[in-house]
């Protein structure tokens, strides 16, 4: 369907599109107001509230949620008719253009910093969507002594597992290595990244060369909409909206500037220094470098080739900067990266940051437009990336799920034991599987791509997906207990 140029311009748009929502990655709060406009009347600038929403409040601390859908806008049809030219690739356009219009991929996450040593929480959800619904999807939940996984769409069965149980198999340090990243009190070293300023403040002042060529683009590029209403959660709330074009071309050129004038800020390199030599030594004299497996020995190693190389080898730092800065520019100049630049070229990218009466970020949704040469109608795919400040995290139902703990060993023998003498877990996996082999012959979501598939010229193959569908339910309802006590057995 794609050919090797039609691969890596799909590559490089699905990366220009993660860069702009990574751009705008984190939620904040502010000043609460009577509506999104009235709030938004304290800023002069785009750049001044966008900054603002931006940098303040952070807290991993209270939890910090996000959920995002990727999917297509409009239909596809035409850029379709032109890749599938086989009269056997043809009928399956109009299924393919009408299921990919009411289809989306959606990714929800929600996490909450640990609390002392206890895990931190997690919230995660895959899932691809239709017409509404999720079609399929996994959730994963972890709490502060279990984490469990389920398939909601499926089933509202699942499974879990205590951290005790897998402590007692992998042992507790493995388990402490495991967790190190995630126990980590971040905001201890963003305290010392910020010193005694905000996060806004910081960037403000220490970074105001860096502030003044983004904000300068801001200001010059985004357009503030009328204050708009939006759905949250059953809820109307105001938001301001900022929409801000995102040109490649531009961007390289805000690029250009920006490296330029680091490759000559020898105070930016200071500052660097400076932070890391204070994150070192906290790291040192709090020792979380035992969370990370490291020796003292190790770390003061470490320690003092850092040392030498900020000191009395500091000449060969700066040089070692300014080449890595040259390196990158080179980039922009080489033929691989001009012939990227002219595969762009037809392509638009609009995010529109939408900030709410709190001024804090309500969400971001980016729309990137693509005009292959012979088609009329653009192709445009778009991520909305909703963020939640202050996510709800719900304990593992361990009333409802089935526990796994006897399922971990390092011993296959032992758990072949343990299925053979507990049938009730073969029994809750039958009646898991039943509850599957119901989704996929009656489920509303897998009747209406049959109904997709018949109301665009698909019947034979709708027939075919019926029967199919039909089979697989036979084959689950049908298996015994003793047949699956028997699979893990094995």
């Amino acid at each position: 369907m794609y050919d090797s140029k039609g691969e890596k311009m799909n590559k490089k748009i699905i990366a220009a599109l993660l860069a702009v929502v990574m751009l705008f990655s984190f939620t904040a709060c502010g000043e609460k107001g009577q509506d999104a406009a009235e709030a938004a009347k304290q800023f002069k600038t785009a750049a001044e509230h966008i900054n603002h929403a931006y940098f303040e409040g952070i807290d991993l601390k209270s939890g910090i949620g996000m959920q995002i859908e990727l999917g297509v806008k409009g239909g596809i049809k035409e850029y379709l008719e032109k890749q599938m030219t086989s009269e056997d690739q043809k009928k399956y356009i109009p299924f393919i253009d009408a299921f990919l219009k009411e289809t989306q991929l959606s990714y929800l996450v929600a996490y909450k910093m640990a609390d002392e040593d206890k895990v931190p929480v997690f919230n995660v959800n895959y899932g691809l969507k239709n017409n509404g619904k999720n079609l399929v999807d996994l959730e994963l939940k972890t709490d502060s002594d279990s984490m469990a996984f389920s398939f909601p769409a499926l089933s509202d069965k699942g499974f879990f597992l205590t951290y005790a149980k897998l402590a007692e198999n992998v042992g507790e340090e493995d388990m402490k290595k495991i967790g190190s990243i995630f126990n980590l009190d971040f905001n201890k070293y963003l305290d010392i990244l910020k010193g005694d300023k905000t996060a806004l403040e910081f960037y403000s002042t220490e970074l105001a060369k860096y502030k003044e060529i983004s904000d300068k683009y801001i200001n010059e590029n985004a357009t503030k909409t009328e204050t708009t209403s939006i759905e949250r959660d059953g809820k109307n709330i105001s938001v301001t909206e900022y929409k801000i074009p995102m040109d490649f071309d531009m961007n390289v050129t805000i690029a250009k500037e920006l490296l330029n004038t680091a490759k000559e800020d020898e105070a930016l390199l200071d500052l660097i220094i400076a932070k890391s030599t204070a994150m070192l030594d906290e790291f040192i004299s709090s020792k979380d470098y035992e969370m990370f497996d490291m020796t003292e020995e190790e770390i003061m190693d470490y320690k003092a080739r850092f040392d030498k190389y900020i000191g009395e080898d500091k000449a060969n730092l700066v040089e070692a900067w300014k080449d890595a800065i040259d390196k990158i520019l080179a980039t922009y100049e080489s033929e691989e990266f001009k012939e990227s630049q002219k595969q762009l070229k037809d392509v638009t990218i609009e995010s529109l940051v939408r900030i709410d009466a709190e001024n804090k970020f309500d969400s971001v949704s980016v729309n990137f437009s693509y005009k292959p040469e012979g088609v009329s109608e653009a192709v445009q795919i778009y991520t909305d990336a909703i963020y939640n400040h202050n996510p709800e995290f719900g304990k593992v139902d361990k009333e409802k799920f089935f526990s796994l703990d006897g399922m971990v060993s390092t011993d296959e023998q032992k758990v072949r034991e343990y299925v053979q003498e507990n049938p009730e877990f073969a029994e809750y996996v039958k009646s898991f599987l039943k509850d599957v082999a119901t989704y996929v012959s009656e489920g509303e979501n897998v009747k209406h791509i049959n109904e997709l598939m018949k109301a665009n010229g698909l019947e034979q193959e709708e027939a075919m997906f019926n029967m199919m569908t039909q089979q697989v339910k036979s084959m689950l309802d049908n298996m015994t207990v003793d047949q699956i006590m028997g699979m893990f057995a094995q």
